[in-house]
């Protein structure tokens, strides 16, 4: 009875040891595959340093670059970012209020400028594209109006809270992931997070990322 249980003593023995030197391995191989560490850098970062030091944006990159830095992060644009870069005007309920001129707008279905509208002009049109696909998706189609009036295009959003409205994820900039491609850093796509989420948005985020599968 004694050698039986020895022996069964032996057996836990030896299949500890077996799995141990198992994870040992994997532990192993799993480390070797991870040895080298990406350094990743965020465009709006470098944007920011770019106007708060007066300094060109391409050449913050290249110098990044030098300094061993391998990944650029491009992250959503927001309302926020393209202000920033000037590719769009936003005005708010009160700023409407301010200039007679929005309520003579010719909005579709619409007769003037509601008091709690805001609103987007913008004169690149696959901006304005985007950025109306991302907003329906987030508010629903009843909320945005359009119009195009003296070359630029107009949106009117009838609902929604201006903080979350600023950093509410638009999509991304083909110029953006081009210029990233182009001075060969690696390029981290960084969907922007919202506090709503459903299966449209869920899509339209998907969707935007395939969409950009078609960049050389």
């Amino acid at each position: 009875m004694k050698i039986e249980t020895k022996k069964v003593y032996v057996f836990f023995i030896l299949l500890t040891l077996i799995f141990s030197l198992m994870v040992g391995i994997k532990r192993s191989l799993l480390e070797n595959n991870f040895k080298q560490v990406e350094i990743v850098m965020s465009l709006n970062k470098i944007r920011e340093l770019s106007i708060k030091d007066g300094k060109d944006e391409n050449e913050i990159l290249r110098q990044a670059k030098i300094k061993g830095i391998t990944g650029i992060a491009i992250q959503e644009d927001t309302i926020t970012t393209l202000l920033l870069q000037s590719k769009i005007a936003f005005f708010s309920p009160n700023d409407l209020n301010k200039f007679d001129y929005f309520h003579y707008l010719d909005f579709p279905r619409l007769n003037n400028i509601s008091n709690n509208s805001f609103m987007i002009a913008c004169q690149d049109y696959d901006l304005f594209q985007r950025l109306k696909e991302n907003i329906q998706s987030f508010l629903g189609e009843d909320f945005i109006k359009t119009s195009t009036i003296d070359g630029k295009y107009y949106l009117q959003i009838s609902q929604g809270d201006e903080e979350e409205l600023l950093k509410l994820g638009l999509g991304y900039s083909k110029e953006d992931i081009l210029k990233i491609q182009q001075m060969a850093f690696n390029l981290i796509l960084r969907p922007k997070n919202t506090s709503k989420i459903n299966q449209d948005i869920f899509q339209q985020k998907l969707q935007s990322i395939n969409n950009l599968n078609d960049i050389a």
